[in-house]
């Protein structure tokens, strides 16, 4: 495997090779670090109530996941206050 690709499995590789989300191009910077940290915001959240029911190494993996965006959110909302005036 080269580096960057992924190995996804066969039903979700089509989706790999096309954009399913594009940022328009007068975007500014901070509206999409806003944008970016209220996506990982709603992605915490999705991950923990998929999660809620779960046991074992599927609630592992959950809570792996929310770790993840968590600490992603985390350098989002760093990343805001440092181009926000005040």
């Amino acid at each position: 495997m080269r580096a960057g690709s992924l190995s996804l499995p066969c039903s979700l590789a089509r989706y790999a090779r096309t954009d399913l989300f594009t940022v328009d191009t007068e975007t500014r910077f901070e509206s999409a670090l806003v944008h970016a940290s209220s996506l990982l915001y709603c992605a915490s959240a999705t991950a923990q109530e998929a999660g809620s029911d779960w046991t074992g190494r599927r609630q592992t993996l959950v809570i792996s996941v929310l770790h993840l965006v968590d600490m992603a959110r985390a350098l989002m909302d760093r990343a805001v206050a440092c181009v926000e005036p005040g």
